[in-house]
This record gives structure tokens, C-alpha cells and sequence, in this order.
């Protein structure tokens, strides 16, 4: 299990979404990805590769992104001015693995570490999954292979225009050529839990389809599977193979390659003699691993927002061999974007698994888990959608109704899903605002877009409960900004009959400087919440009342030593027993009710003994005497000096000697 959970946290262990037209609020399809980064420095950039048009000996360079992990994740004069070498800088060009012949032409597209949307829509997410079969690159020892997601992914959107295009070419380039995993490094360690991978893919058209890719026999080839979404339904891909049965005489809502099957009959990993189920045969789970759980929960949580009429057990998880959740589902409501940014943004709040409730999440609720390097211990987090690591999101509609260049929008957000604000970008526009695409890692800036959002979120850590829900003001208040721009630039479109040119001209306008405009209010907002949260208090004003402690809440503080302190106070025997007999007179003015003696009177911290009990109990008592006797001679003294009318000697008598005795011990006794 500690194997797994390692690869899993490394991997882009992303989460992917796709929802039918019929089953959104506008008839727009939607893929949504999480990219969910990893200890090496991403290249943070969301890069315009234009359109070309090429020669027809013209050769398509293909590159193993295994090697530049780091940022930039590619420098080409190939693919437009976003991947060419940075001003000032002396970056060395990428070195092709290989070439396959180029098209003509190919489509504009924006492009992060996988290709995202092209010009006319087409749209892409992606999700690393595990797999029987592992593939290694061309560029390493023993390797067969050409292709990976990354350049896969690209080379679609480069051209083609629907997702059965897109499906078909990745296939047969990856049969041709050969296809291995995010992580296939090294021969001599397999990564089965990173090996393989999942896209879908969502066009103008409203088609989406759910495309599964592993390596061939041999560690060579490809096989793979796709099958389309049903229009009303809502899917998720949670690092896992979710496609089942295959019907390939439907080929409008099924496709895969000629050996699909073949493989796993001949491994004995399925049988001829039973429907070919393609998860069961070619997802890997190790044994005893967190897998079921670590894909398993966090589709059962998607799909209980989406459809909670639906009753699903949220414990049984997800298992390759055995079907337990299904691959899609009927969404109770109309779903829109903003659905999935909540989705994306959920840690299981209000559930036997949220993540800011026990004792990891510490005195301030805070739901981030960082991976464990406990290597001794056997144990894991909950796998949540939002995580620490993830580097950006986004929700991709594609709309039939409207021309290409405005029809195809991206709400991408920089950061934790669930402190950012989703931009729109329009897939027709060529740039973004210089502090977009700025932010590198190792350097803080406080004029990026990212390190804005990245920095209130780990400043949120210092009191979670009470500044994240401030990032929650804030970000619904600029997400509902974001909304009614679209609506607003659109419908100024409509109004003013612009061109298609004059429409694109004026959306990216306005949208780069909302992101621009944002930023500074973000940063502005960061400074207020330094000042606000710090040293342990909040502080609204300078005036004598503005300000708060904030200190540890009382259900956290129970279970600590806070309750327990002091554990290690001994003083001396004399100090002990005065403060004993202080606190019990009045508990109030003591340090404790009870202080305990100290180690000079032989008596240890919160460990009494019988007879200091016994003493206790009996010096109480004692008291409580000795105040009784001076309450009685008080009054004896008051009636002794009280005036009388003087008595007859017959009614005054002699004096009892008991009175004498009662008032001499009495009097003794106070002495």
C-alpha cells in the first residue's frame, strides 16, 4: 500500500468530469479537470499555440515531456512565440524524440501540460489511471515507444474538430507508434499505478466521449477503448478505468482498437467465454493498496451531489474486477459550470469523511492533507477533489449556437479549487494578460495571477476556520463577476450585430482585464487578511476595541495537555501545603482547586495518595469545627458584656463552674 500511495501522490493524479447537453442548464457539454501537481516545479503557463499551415514534406517533432518535468515544459520554435526561448534567458531548445508527418493545417489551441481547447471547440481533460501493462519512451534504455498523453492530446486539438476525430487519431498514432505512461522512467521499476491514461473529449457538436489508453503487448504499441457519454448524463474518472463492456457492432457509441481484447485473453486476464468487460481486464490495483478508495470515494461523492436521489454506498469503492459504481448518471438538476467548480472544490463537507473535522485537521478545521512520508506506518488521507497541490482547474463548455471563437469558453482558475476564481477564456482569443502566465514556482511574485491565490491559501492555514471563510466571500463575489461578464460581453455582441473578429476583439478585452483588474484586488485582499490574522488575534480597526483574540477553540483544547498542565509541578512541601489549604478554603484564589505537593514531600503530579486524601478530608472537617467554636464564642462574649438589671442574689446564685470551663477552653482555644 505505501508503494501505491507514493505513485499516486507523485502522479498527476488529477480528477476528470464531463457532462451531456441535456444535462446542463444552457445544452452546453462540459469537461472540467483538476490538475493536481507534483514535487517538481510545473511549468504554471497557459500557452496560445496559433495556427499554422505547413509545407506538405513538413515533419510534426514529437518530444518526451518526462524530461522536462520542470518549467519551461517545452522550448520550440515550433509551436508559437509562448514556447520560444524567454527574453533574457539562454533556455536551451527541446531535443524531438521522434517525427510523424505533418498536416497542412492545423488548429490554433491553448495548451498546458496537456492540450486544453482548440479554436472550434474541441475541449479535452485528463486523468492518469493504473494498468496491467507498462511502456517506456524511445529516448531510454529498452524503450519502444513515442508517445505519451501530453503530445497525444496536443496533436488532437492541432486537427481535429470533433471527438471521434480525436479518438480515431490518437489511437492509430499510438498503434503506429507506440504509447507509454506519465511515469514510465524506468524499466527496472514499473509504474503499473501511472501507466496508463484516460481523456475525454467534448465537441461543438455536443458529442463526449471517454477515451482509455494503455500499451500494447510487449511494451509496445497501444490499446485502447472509447465509448461516448450518454447526452443526459454526468460522469467522473478518478484516476481509474471506468469503461466496461464493449458493444463494437455500435460504432456511434463505441470504438477501440483491433486488439483490444486479444491481449487480455492471451494473459489470462479475461475470457473468451464471458463479455469482455475492459476494466476488469486491464485496470491494476496492487494488493491490500488504497486504490478502491482513492478513485472509489471520490466518485461516489460526485455522483451523490449531482444525483442525491440516488442511493450508492459510499464504502465499498471502486474495483476494477467487480463492477460497484456505474459509469455515468442522470443528474437530479440542470448542471452548470458552477456545479463542478463546487465539486471540484469539496474535501466531503458534512459527511462521516470531511476532512476538516478530527484530529488532523487541527484546532482550526483545516481539511489539507500533505502526503505522508511515514514510510513505517501503514495508513492514508482521504483523497479529496480540491487538494494542496493542485496547480490549476478548469470547466470547458462547448456551445453549437454560437461561432466557434466565442462558443468555446474556459473557466480556468490558478490554485486550490476551493480558494480560486474560475476566469472565462474564450478559446477564439490569442493572448493573456502578462500576470497570468508569470508565476514560476521558486520565485514569489505579487504581481501573478497564481502566486496571489496561492498565497491567501497558505496564509488560510494560520487560522482556517476564520480566514477561509473570508476567501469564500471573496471568491463567490468575483466568480459571480465573472459570470455576469460573459453574459454581459456576449449579449453586447448580440446587440451590437458585431463580426465574429469584432466579438472575439472585444471579449478578450474585457476578459484579460478582469483578470488583470482581479489580480490587484486579490493582492489587495491578501495584504488585508496579513493584517487582519496575525500573533494570534483578528483585528477589525485601529480603534481600542478592534481587535479580537482568537485563540484555540475549547473541543481542541480538550483533547491536548492544556487540560493536563501542570503535569510537571512540584514545589516544596511548605508552598504545597499552603496552597492545599488556600484552595480549599476557596478554590478560586488557588493556582489549582487541588495543587499537589511536590517531589520534597514525596507526593507526584496528579497522583494522590490515600493518605493525603484521608488529611484532606479530615483538615476540612477540623476547620469547619475551629470556625463553629469561634462563631460561639463570639456570641458567649456578647451576652457576657451586655448591660443587665441586677438580679437577687437568690436569682443570681453561684457562678456554674461549666461556664468557667466552656470559656477558658474556649478561650485557649483561639489564643
Amino acid at each position: 500500500m505505501r508503494a501505491f500511495a507514493f505513485l499516486a501522490t507523485s502522479a498527476h493524479a488529477c480528477t476528470l468530469i464531463a457532462v451531456g447537453s441535456k444535462a446542463t442548464i444552457d445544452g452546453s457539454a462540459m469537461v472540467a479537470h483538476t490538475n493536481d501537481g507534483m514535487p517538481s516545479p510545473n511549468d504554471l503557463r497557459l500557452v496560445r499555440v496559433p495556427a499554422m499551415n505547413h509545407s506538405n514534406t513538413s515533419q510534426r517533432s514529437i518530444y518526451n515531456y518526462l524530461v522536462r518535468r520542470g518549467n519551461p515544459r517545452l522550448v520550440t520554435a515550433e509551436r508559437g512565440p509562448g514556447y520560444m526561448p524567454r527574453n533574457g534567458t539562454d533556455q536551451a531548445f527541446s531535443i524531438p524524440t521522434g517525427y510523424i508527418p505533418q498536416v497542412p493545417t492545423t488548429y490554433a489551441y491553448w495548451d498546458h501540460d496537456f492540450g486544453m481547447q482548440n479554436e472550434v471547440q474541441l475541449s479535452i481533460g485528463e486523468s492518469t489511471c493504473a494498468a496491467k501493462t507498462v511502456g517506456y519512451p524511445v529516448d531510454v534504455p529498452n524503450g519502444r515507444n513515442l508517445f505519451d498523453i501530453d503530445e497525444l492530446s496536443k496533436i488532437a486539438l492541432e486537427r481535429c474538430d470533433t471527438a471521434v476525430c480525436a479518438v480515431k487519431t490518437m489511437g492509430a498514432l499510438a498503434e503506429e507508434f507506440g504509447f507509454y505512461g506519465e511515469y514510465s522512467k524506468d524499466p527496472l521499476v514499473p509504474a503499473y499505478a501511472g501507466s496508463a491514461e484516460a481523456l475525454i473529449i467534448a465537441d461543438k457538436y455536443q458529442n463526449v466521449w471517454i477515451f482509455h489508453i494503455l500499451t500494447g503487448a510487449h511494451n509496445s504499441g497501444a490499446i485502447w477503448a472509447a465509448q461516448r457519454l450518454g447526452d443526459d448524463q454526468f460522469t467522473i474518472v478518478p484516476n481509474t478505468f471506468v469503461i466496461r463492456t464493449l458493444n463494437l457492432t455500435d460504432s456511434a457509441n463505441y470504438l477501440a482498437s483491433p486488439n483490444v481484447s486479444a491481449h487480455a485473453y492471451a494473459q489470462g486476464w479475461a475470457s473468451p467465454e464471458e463479455p469482455f468487460d475492459f476494466t476488469a481486464a486491464y485496470g491494476y490495483a496492487a494488493p491490500n493498496s488504497s486504490k478502491p478508495l482513492y478513485g472509489g470515494r471520490r466518485m461516489w461523492r460526485a455522483f451523490s451531489i449531482v444525483a442525491p436521489s440516488v442511493s450508492l454506498d459510499p464504502d465499498v469503492g471502486f474495483h476494477v474486477r467487480v463492477p460497484t459504481y456505474p459509469l455515468s448518471i442522470k443528474p437530479d438538476v440542470a448542471i452548470s459550470p458552477e456545479v463542478i467548480m463546487n465539486i471540484f472544490s469539496d474535501y466531503y463537507q458534512n459527511t462521516t469523511y470531511d476532512l476538516a473535522k478530527g484530529v488532523a485537521a487541527g484546532p482550526f478545521h483545516d481539511p489539507v492533507r500533505y502526503t505522508s512520508r511515514a514510510n513505517h506506518l501503514r495508513g492514508n488521507w482521504e483523497r479529496s477533489m480540491s487538494l494542496a497541490r493542485t496547480t490549476h482547474s478548469f470547466v470547458l463548455q462547448t456551445r453549437p449556437n454560437m461561432a466557434d471563437a466565442i462558443g468555446g469558453v474556459a473557466w480556468y482558475a490558478q490554485g486550490v479549487p476551493a480558494d480560486s476564481v474560475y476566469f472565462p477564456i474564450s478559446c477564439g482569443q490569442t493572448t493573456l494578460p502578462t500576470v497570468f502566465n508569470q508565476a514560476i514556482r521558486t520565485q514569489f511574485d505579487t504581481e501573478s495571477t497564481w502566486w496571489a491565490f496561492q498565497f491567501t491559501t497558505n496564509w488560510a492555514h494560520l487560522r482556517y476556520d476564520l480566514i477561509h471563510h473570508e476567501i469564500q466571500v471573496e471568491r463567490i463575489k468575483y466568480t459571480t463577476l465573472a459570470r455576469e461578464l460573459q453574459q454581459s460581453t456576449e449579449a453586447s455582441c448580440r446587440s451590437r450585430n458585431l463580426s465574429t473578429s469584432d466579438c472575439v476583439a472585444l471579449v478578450e478585452s474585457a476578459y484579460n482585464e478582469f483578470i488583470v483588474t482581479t489580480t490587484k484586488a486579490w493582492w489587495q485582499f491578501a495584504w488585508r487578511l496579513v493584517s487582519s490574522f496575525n500573533a494570534g488575534y483578528e483585528f477589525f480597526n485601529e480603534s481600542a476595541t478592534g481587535g479580537r483574540s482568537i485563540g484555540y477553540p475549547a473541543d481542541w483544547a480538550n483533547q491536548t495537555e492544556y487540560v493536563l498542565y501542570p503535569q510537571h509541578y512540584h514545589p516544596p512541601a511548605q508552598v504545597a501545603a499552603e496552597e492545599n489549604r488556600t484552595a480549599a478554603v476557596d478554590p478560586d484564589t488557588g493556582v489549582l482547586s487541588i495543587v499537589v505537593g511536590g517531589s520534597s514531600a514525596q507526593v507526584e503530579a496528579f497522583s494522590l495518595s490515600s493518605g493525603f486524601l484521608l488529611g484532606f478530608v479530615c483538615g476540612t472537617m477540623s476547620l469547619s469545627l475551629v470556625v463553629a467554636a469561634v462563631a460561639l464564642v463570639s456570641r458567649v462574649r456578647q451576652e457576657v458584656a451586655s448591660p443587665k438589671a441586677p438580679a437577687s442574689v437568690e436569682e443570681q446564685g453561684e457562678p456554674a463552674q461549666g461556664d468557667n470551663k466552656v470559656v477558658a477552653a474556649t478561650d485557649s482555644a483561639i489564643v
